[in-house]
């Protein structure tokens, strides 16, 4: 009995960790252009860009203000 509990919790655990997924999101671009996420982000489902954070993302994450102004550039 105590092997099937240690095998079940090793294996719960297992299962656990591999679904575990990395952010995406990276603060420290708020914080560089003094902004918060949501300048970005869609914060109803983080941590979709919004379409300025794709207009950031195509101008290698420079020039947000452009991209504030006219996101389809």
């Amino acid at each position: 009995m105590t092997l099937c509990r240690t095998t079940f919790a090793v294996l719960f655990v297992v299962g656990t960790l591999s679904l575990a997924t990395p952010a995406l999101a990276k603060p420290e671009f708020a914080a560089k252009e003094k902004t918060s996420c949501p300048a970005c982000h869609v914060m109803t489902e983080f941590p979709k860009r919004s379409d300025v954070g794709l207009c950031y993302k195509r101008h290698g994450y420079k020039n947000l203000a452009l991209c504030q102004k006219d996101p389809t550039k």
